[in-house]
């Protein structure tokens, strides 16, 4: 792995994200063996370990193989999120144009990792991985473009679950839980992967991975009052990308963990991976400057996880 010394060596900090991201990628493919064979074997599995053909095995079948699919995605989003690096690997220079390419593999890498943290969680209960298989399921039926909710529904309600429409809008079913309607959303599933402050660096990577000339751009300020023009200071400076390579070690690590302990496989080297990635971060986190520095610790340090937080020397 390449080693950056400072938040001001932006020429090793690249190929460093560059390579890590690699390695993590490399590390998750050998963990989720995404093939068709093994996905086939893994859902077998689970519909022989339902204890009863019925729709509370029918939605537990649903959220396992939602697991699966989101760990089959996480190595082709952080080969991407590696490539976005691609200038400094080819001689050019890294420029801010370029920069924001980062956003897009970085956030779906992020909702993947927090899909199976949502549905493999090996530390729930069944009862409540069942609940969250509904609500997955609810969720990413009603946001098809093609598909209906319907048999969703009525598989959710024969499962002996309540689910009421929405008064406004597109009436969309809403599961009642404890008498409150729950709707998930994958900033929600983040939230319970890392904690608040994740779900709005997610919100920041969205709006920057649609283009939000606000979020991409940090200050925009007119200079002078009829000069015609604007000065602008992209959001491309390294503490950027020290940030993101934090958070997606982080997220990909809880992912990793949950996902190889629910189907029994060796997660180790996932670990290992993010681990190093988490370290650098955190060692050129030292050499920046305020008020970036306490900023990025608090978002670091932010995971409900204590392990993480417990990395940062505040």
């Amino acid at each position: 792995m390449s080693t950056g010394d400072s938040i001001d060596d932006i020429d090793s900090i690249w190929p460093l994200l560059a390579d890590s991201y690699s390695e993590i990628e490399a590390a998750w493919r050998e963990l989720a063996q995404s093939s068709q064979s093994d996905l086939a074997a893994d859902v077998a599995r689970t519909v022989h370990d339902a204890k009863e053909v019925s729709p509370k095995s029918d939605i537990l079948i649903i959220g396992e193989m939602s697991g699966l699919m989101a760990g089959m995605t996480i190595g082709g989003h952080l080969n991407l999120l590696s490539r976005a690096y691609w200038p400094p690997r080819t001689g050019h220079d890294f420029t801010p144009v370029d920069q924001p390419a980062i956003y897009p593999p970085a956030r779906a890498a992020l909702e993947a990792a927090s899909i199976i943290s949502w549905a493999c969680n090996h530390k729930s209960e069944p009862e409540l991985r069942e609940l969250r298989a509904a609500e997955l399921w609810l969720w990413s039926a009603i946001n098809g473009i093609t598909s209906s909710p319907d048999h969703a529904v009525d598989t959710i309600v024969a499962a002996g679950y309540t689910i009421e429409y929405s008064r406004r809008g597109r009436r969309r079913p809403l599961l009642i839980v404890n008498g409150k309607p729950q709707q998930l959303s994958v900033g929600r599933m983040i939230r319970e992967m890392l904690g608040e402050i994740s779900q709005s660096m997610y919100a920041d990577w969205s709006s920057m991975s649609h283009s939000d000339p606000f979020h991409i751009y940090d200050s925009v300020e007119k200079v002078g009052s009829g000069e015609g023009f604007v000065e602008v200071a992209l959001k491309v400076e390294p503490v950027y990308h020290v940030l993101t390579g934090g958070m997606v070690a982080q997220a990909v690590s809880v992912a990793g963990e949950r996902y190889g302990t629910f189907w029994d496989r060796d997660f180790t080297s996932v670990a290992t991976q993010c681990d190093s990635l988490f370290r650098e971060m955190v060692r050129i986190i030292a050499t920046i400057p305020s008020p970036f520095k306490s900023m990025v610790e608090a978002v670091l340090a932010g995971s409900h996880e204590d392990e993480w937080a417990g990395r940062i020397d505040t």
